[in-house]
């Protein structure tokens, strides 16, 4: 290789360096919220006092304590779960209700 070619891909390396770090300087931080920041839902899709509903106030008691927030357990019966799965489709998509 000749010192030409050499001071090239060098001077190419460096621009492509250069480019790249004022890439980064200019990119924002995203300032993102802890999670969770306020409580949670947790559908049930069966009555209260089942077993369905134990397990989810179990689940819900070490979720709640492992997160240090408060976990609501909520019962939509009907349809065979379907409508515990409705509303957890049309809930908002913030990974709040499960």
């Amino acid at each position: 290789m000749t010192s030409g070619k050499l001071v090239r891909g060098k001077a190419r390396t460096l621009g492509a360096a250069l480019v790249t770090m004022a890439l980064v300087a200019t990119v924002q931080v995203a300032n993102a919220q802890p999670y969770p920041s306020r409580s949670m839902t947790f559908l049930v899709g069966y009555s209260a006092g089942g077993q369905a509903d134990a397990l989810a106030r179990i689940i819900g008691k070490q979720l709640g304590e492992n997160l240090k927030v408060s976990v609501v357990i909520e019962n939509k019966t009907g349809a065979n779960g379907m409508i515990a799965a409705q509303a957890a489709a049309r809930a908002e998509p913030d990974g709040y209700t499960s």
